[in-house]
C-alpha cells in the first residue's frame, strides 16, 4: 500500500491533512483515485507531493489522476508512480497531463514501468512540449534501448531548458542510445544536470573500459555528477576518467563504488585531483578493491588535495 499526505473528503473538508490509503484492489484504487482527482482539483488542497508507488492503478485510476493534474487548481509537484503496472493508455494520459497549461508537475517517477520504447515515445510527446516544467524524470528499470534515447533526446532538444536529472539506471541503452543522448548536451541551452546509467555499463564497458572515459568526456562540458557504480570498471578505465578531471569545467562529483580499481586506478584518479583544473567536490569509491597496505598513503594523497586552497575537495 502507498500513503499520499492528503486526507479524504470525508476527513477533512480543506484537504490540509493526513492519510489516504490505495489499496491493490479494484475496487478501492478506483475509489481512491476518483478521490485524489477531487483533491489536486480543490482551490483550498495543498498537496505537493503523492506517492502511489506499488499499486495497481489501472487505466481507470491513471485517467483520474490525469484529470486532476490537468486542473487549473492542481499544486502537485512530485508524482511517484514506480511498480504501477502502466500502460500505454496510461502513458498517453499522463503526456497528455505534461502539456496542459495548468501542470506545475517538478518530478515524475515511472521506474520499473515496463514503458518499452514506444512508451518513452509517448512520454516525449508531453516531455517535448513548451508547457511541460518536469525537470526530474525517472526511467529506471523501463526497459529503454537506443530507440527510446532517441526519442529522449528528441525531447531535449525541442524543450531544453527545464530538465535537469534524468535517470536511465537498470536499462539497455547501448553506444548508440548514450552517444545520442551526449550530443543534446552540447546544446548550450540544455539544462541537465545529472544522467544515471549504473550498472548498464556492466552491460557495455566491460570488455572496453576506454568507452567511460569516451562516454564521461563527451559529457564533461555540462555533466555535473557521474555515477559508474558496480560497473566493474578496472585500473584502465581510471586513465580516461583522470583525463577527464583534468579537462577545464569537468565533473563535481564521480561515484565509482563497487568496482575492481585496484591500486594503479586509484593513483592514477589521485593524479586527476591534484590537476589545478579540477573542479571535482565528491569523489566515492566505497569497497573498491585496492590495497589495505595502501590505505593511509592514498589517505595522505587525498587529504592533501582536500587541504589545497586551490582544491575543490570538500570534507
Amino acid at each position: 500500500l502507498a500513503a499520499v499526505y492528503a486526507s479524504s473528503a470525508e476527513t477533512e473538508q480543506k484537504w490540509k491533512c493526513s492519510l489516504a490509503i490505495l489499496g491493490k484492489y479494484r475496487t478501492s484504487a478506483g475509489i481512491s483515485c476518483e478521490t485524489l482527482c477531487a483533491t489536486l482539483k480543490s482551490a483550498d488542497s495543498s498537496l505537493k507531493e503523492v506517492d502511489l508507488s506499488h499499486n495497481d492503478l489501472r487505466d481507470s485510476g491513471v485517467k483520474h489522476l490525469s484529470d486532476g493534474l490537468s486542473s487549473s487548481q492542481c499544486k502537485l509537484e512530485i508524482f511517484r508512480l514506480a511498480y504501477c503496472s502502466l500502460s500505454v493508455n496510461s502513458i498517453q494520459m499522463l503526456s497528455s497531463a505534461l502539456q496542459s497549461a495548468h501542470s506545475p508537475l517538478r518530478g515524475l517517477d515511472l521506474s520499473n514501468n515496463d514503458l518499452h520504447d514506444s512508451g518513452v515515445e509517448l512520454l516525449c510527446a508531453g516531455l517535448e512540449s513548451s508547457r511541460c516544467k518536469l525537470e526530474i524524470v525517472k526511467l529506471s528499470g523501463c526497459l529503454v534501448t537506443e530507440e527510446g534515447c532517441s526519442y529522449l533526446a528528441s525531447a531535449l532538444s525541442s524543450n531544453p531548458s527545464h530538465l535537469k536529472e534524468l535517470d536511465l539506471t537498470y536499462n539497455n541503452p547501448g553506444d548508440t542510445g548514450v552517444n545520442v543522448l551526449s550530443a543534446r548536451l552540447e546544446d548550450p541551452h540544455c539544462k541537465l544536470e545529472t544522467l544515471k546509467y549504473v550498472k548498464l555499463c556492466s552491460v557495455w564497458c566491460e570488455h572496453d573500459c576506454v568507452h567511460v572515459g569516451i562516454l564521461v568526456s563527451n559529457l564533461y562540458s555540462l555533466l555535473l555528477l557521474c555515477r559508474l557504480s558496480g560497473c566493474g570498471l578496472t585500473g584502465e578505465s581510471c586513465k580516461s576518467l583522470t583525463s577527464v578531471l583534468q579537462t577545464e569545467n569537468s565533473l563535481k562529483e564521480l561515484e565509482l563504488n563497487n568496482n575492481d580499481l585496484q591500486d594503479s586506478g586509484v593513483e592514477e584518479l589521485c593524479a586527476g585531483l591534484t590537476s589545478l583544473r579540477c573542479i571535482l567536490e565528491i569523489l566515492g569509491f566505497l569497497t573498491t578493491k585496492y590495497s589495505t597496505l595502501n590505505c593511509q598513503g592514498y589517505y595522505n594523497k587525498v587529504e592533501a588535495i582536500g587541504n589545497d586552497t586551490n582544491s575543490a575537495m570538500k570534507w
